[in-house]
C-alpha cells in the first residue's frame, strides 16, 4: 500500500464528520427537536455566562487550573513519542522503520490503558437510577473493598476505602467533571436506610 493512503483515508473520514456535524448539531435553543420542556431542563442548572474578562491571579489560585497545569507537563513524553521515538528505537533497539507498527502500537496501548484504569471516577456511585446496575456496583464496591456495603456509613467508608487505594497506588488526579455538587438537605434518615 502506498504510505499516502492512510492519509488520504483519514483526511476523507474527517470530512464525512465535519459535514455530518455541520448538518446535525444545534445549539440547544435553536434545535427543531427539542420541547420547551427539555430546554428548561438543559438550562435549569446553568449558569449565566459571562463575557467579563477574569484577571489571571483570580484563575491561578484554582485547583483545576494547577491540576491541567500539572497534567500538561506530560504534554513533553507525547511529543517525544511523536517525533523521536522512531529514531530512539531505531538507534537504540535496531528497530526497522517497517517493524515500528507493534512497538508504537504497544506504547499507546500501555498509554490508554494507564489513562482510563489510572483514574478514579465514582460515577457508579451516585447513578442510583437504574436500581440493577447500582446494586451490581455496590456488590463490586462491596468485594474490591471488603466491607459488607449495608448503609450510607458503609458506603462513604468504602468509597473513602478505595479512594485511599487508588492514592497509594498513584492515582493522584482525577477527571471527574463535577465542579459543584447539585444537593438538597435531607434529614430522613429511615429512608435512606431503606435503599440498603
Amino acid at each position: 500500500m502506498h504510505w499516502r493512503i492512510p492519509f488520504l483515508i483519514t483526511g476523507v473520514l474527517s470530512a464525512i464528520w465535519v459535514v455530518m456535524w455541520l448538518r446535525t448539531y444545534k445549539n440547544p435553543e435553536a434545535h427543531p427537536k427539542l420541547s420547551k420542556a427539555e430546554l428548561a431542563y438543559i438550562e435549569s442548572d446553568s449558569e449565566e455566562e459571562s463575557l467579563e474578562k477574569l484577571p489571571w491571579k483570580s484563575v491561578v489560585v484554582t485547583k483545576q487550573a494547577w491540576a491541567f497545569a500539572l497534567a500538561k507537563v506530560t504534554d513533553a513524553v507525547w511529543w517525544f513519542y511523536l517525533f523521536w521515538g522512531a529514531i530512539f528505537l531505531a538507534e537504540n533497539f535496531g528497530v526497522k522503520i517497517k517493524e515500528m507498527g507493534l512497538p508504537f502500537l504497544v506504547i499507546y496501548l500501555m498509554a490508554d490503558g494507564g489513562s482510563i484504569l489510572g483514574g478514579w471516577r465514582p460515577d457508579k456511585a451516585i447513578a442510583v437510577e437504574n436500581a440493577r446496575a447500582y446494586n451490581q456496583y455496590i456488590d463490586k464496591l462491596s468485594k474490591a473493598s471488603d466491607i459488607e456495603i449495608n448503609s450510607y456509613k458503609t458506603l462513604h467508608f468504602a468509597l473513602n476505602q478505595r479512594h485511599d487505594f487508588f492514592a497509594s497506588v498513584g492515582c493522584k488526579l482525577s477527571d471527574h467533571g463535577l465542579e459543584r455538587f447539585h444537593a438538597e438537605d435531607f434529614t430522613d434518615t429511615e429512608k435512606l436506610k431503606r435503599y440498603f
